[in-house]
């Protein structure tokens, strides 16, 4: 019944806020692993500095906390201050 319906469409459209991948945690998350793909076991403030030569910023408390998420979730591994993707 809604389907037809253009004002129930446009108001599901406002409901939904989707942050740009430019922006997203996502866009970090995946440098981050492209980055050890290439280059395995990075000290962190290395990694930090990669990521912003590719033209993506964040502040680095968020960077931590991306990359402890990344860790909770077993994608990578955090020895000292080096990260590693696991099994690698």
């Amino acid at each position: 019944a809604s389907a037809n319906n253009p004002q129930r469409i446009e108001e599901t459209r406002k409901k939904k806020k989707v942050v740009p991948f430019k922006k997203s945690d996502r866009i970090v998350r995946g440098a981050i692993i492209k980055i050890l793909m290439k280059v395995n076991g990075v000290s962190q403030n290395e990694l930090f500095r990669q990521i912003q030569d590719l033209d993506i910023h964040r502040e680095e408390e968020i960077f931590v906390r991306i990359l402890a998420d990344l860790e909770k979730e077993g994608l990578v591994q955090i020895k000292g201050k080096r990260v590693f993707l696991p099994g690698l």
